[in-house]
């Protein structure tokens, strides 16, 4: 699936992969070599002797495709929200099952963390 809003990315493309090394955890794309003198595709460093470092490092390893995954909930949220609202106006249903916002509010909630992550805002 595209990415939603064809919004153009600043960021490395994925997918981004965990690298387990010596001391350290690296995330890092397809070109990176390990134990390379002259590591290419290196995203983050993170080293083992944090407690959370694993955690860290596959958050950071999967974010290209959470930013996918969000961009495409927020397009589909709101233009599901913007459908039924229309057909609510024509007269074409009776009650917007959406009326409790419940959908919006999730949307807001994920527009805000995509403009986190990009700097702009769907």
């Amino acid at each position: 699936m595209a990415i939603a809003n064809n919004m153009k990315t600043k960021h490395t493309n994925g997918p981004w992969m965990v690298a387990d090394e010596k001391y350290r955890l690296r995330v890092a794309t397809d070109e990176y070599e390990k134990y390379s003198r002259k590591p290419k595709g290196i995203i983050a460093d993170v080293y083992t002797g944090h407690e959370n470092a694993h955690a860290n490092t596959r958050l950071i390893a999967a974010s290209p495709d959470l930013l996918t995954a969000v961009q495409q909930l927020v397009a589909t949220l709101h233009s599901t929200y913007d459908v039924f609202e229309d057909l609510c106006k024509t007269g074409n249903m009776s009650a917007n099952p959406l009326d409790n916002h419940v959908v919006q509010d999730i949307a807001d909630q994920a527009a805000d963390a995509l403009e986190q992550a990009t700097g702009v805002r769907p």
